[in-house]
């Protein structure tokens, strides 16, 4: 199962984003609650974490999808 969480969360900086195994190719999507596409990154074979830089974004709730070899899974993420 592929899972990952956000720290901290919620965040008036950046945020981490980690998971515990190695994903393959794999990709980050980060929307807003309208469904507007924030971010979309190709992650590395064996990387195990990446660093949303909360500078540009506006305070409000955001989705973050992770999809790699092994499935995908979605978590929540609230910037003030």
């Amino acid at each position: 199962m592929l899972a990952f969480r956000t720290i901290p969360n919620p965040s008036s900086g950046d945020v981490k984003l980690q998971w515990a195994a190695s994903l393959g190719p794999a990709s980050l999507t980060i929307v807003d609650l309208a469904g507007r596409e924030i971010l979309c990154a190709s992650i590395e074979h064996d990387a195990h974490g990446y660093v949303l830089h909360h500078t540009g974004l506006a305070p409000g709730v955001y989705l973050a999808t992770l999809r790699g070899m092994k499935g995908s899974c979605t978590a929540r993420i609230v910037l003030r």
